[in-house]
């Protein structure tokens, strides 16, 4: 009957010998013949024989197993998650990347790569330690269609193509790319802002002329872009350019924004009529980011000069940034 389904093997009946007896040859020949069945049943620890069938393992562990180190092998807890520790791997004109016990993979040397390789695991996390040149080919399918020359910090992804038997690359990112868009993240979360008003009596506004007007008290200035009285703003983008001016008596007249010395914007004519008064102008400006530069123009026509008094609620000039240029 050889084993009984739970892996317990019982004599057949009537194999046992009994002292003084002759042993029956037919039931002695069956045992071997069903001894023979069983241990051909049998998974030997040589490895002479392959399993026939799935071996279920009762919640029991495999212990002592050798690492897996190609196509079909088993794992071993520790390889399985090793998977994102980084390999270094020289570059070759072949780069076998599949054949790393890891998807991440540090790529050193300067040697010219046009394949990774025939071994199809993936995908594969790559960085390049220096400059060297990546070909392209049905083989090595890169973004672009064209070659690419790397240089130190370069990443990409690399994903198995077995139908045309190769790897396509994609998410391929510069260092330097990475490290701009870092440098303007951080840019945009500390952009130019700037409060600034007049302490003290101002400047002095001639009759019928445009004056420049003068703020010299900083409230706050987060990147350091106003010397009164210009704001020189260093990010490139989109400003909300807002100001005020006090005058000590009655006077027509009207506040423009000038964009390096030319009038950008004016705002609405005033025609004052009581003691004291303020002109006001509000508008977007866009700058460049380094040689455009913003400052407030007062006009007036009272008949002579006038000088704008100060005060932090009256003579006053704001600066922030709203968006990137369109």
């Amino acid at each position: 009957m050889s084993f009984d389904g739970n892996g317990n093997y019982t004599v057949p009946p009537g194999t046992a010998a009994v002292t003084g007896t002759p042993v029956d040859s037919a039931k002695y020949n069956a045992f071997l013949i069903d001894l023979q069945t069983a241990l051909s049943k049998a998974l030997l620890r040589d490895g002479q024989s392959a399993a026939l069938a799935n071996i279920p393992m009762g919640l029991k562990k495999l212990t002592g197993l050798a690492a897996g180190t190609s196509s079909g092998d088993a794992v071993r807890w520790e390889q399985l998650f090793s998977q994102t520790l980084a390999a270094t791997l020289a570059s070759a004109t072949t780069t076998d990347i599949g054949a790393q016990n890891t998807t991440a993979i540090e790529i050193t040397g300067t040697t010219t790569i046009t394949g990774f390789g025939t071994t199809y695991n993936g995908p594969r996390f790559l960085r390049f330690a220096g400059a060297l040149i990546l070909t392209h080919s049905a083989a090595l399918n890169l973004p672009g269609a064209a070659n690419i020359t790397t240089v130190a910090g370069d990443t990409c992804i690399a994903i198995p193509n077995a139908a045309s038997s190769g790897w396509n690359v994609f998410a391929f990112q510069r260092a330097a790319s990475r490290a701009a868009t870092e440098a303007f993240v951080n840019t945009l979360m500390t952009p130019p802002a700037v409060m600034a008003y007049q302490s003290g009596t101002g400047s002095t506004l001639t009759n019928a002329l445009a004056t420049r007007v003068s703020f010299n008290t900083e409230r706050y200035d987060t990147n350091s872009c106003y010397a009164s009285p210009t704001f020189t703003p260093n990010v490139a983008g989109i400003y909300q350019i807002s100001a005020a001016v006090k005058l000590p008596s009655a006077a027509p007249g009207f506040l423009s924004i000038y964009r390096n010395g030319v009038e950008y914007k004016r705002g609405a004519w005033t025609a004052l009529s009581a003691a004291a008064f303020t002109f006001s102008i509000s508008g977007l400006v866009e700058c460049n980011g380094s040689t455009d530069y913003v400052e407030i123009y007062a006009y007036q026509s009272s008949g002579g000069s006038l000088d704008v008094e100060g005060g932090d609620a009256i003579t006053w000039f704001d600066a922030t940034w709203q968006r990137k240029s369109v």
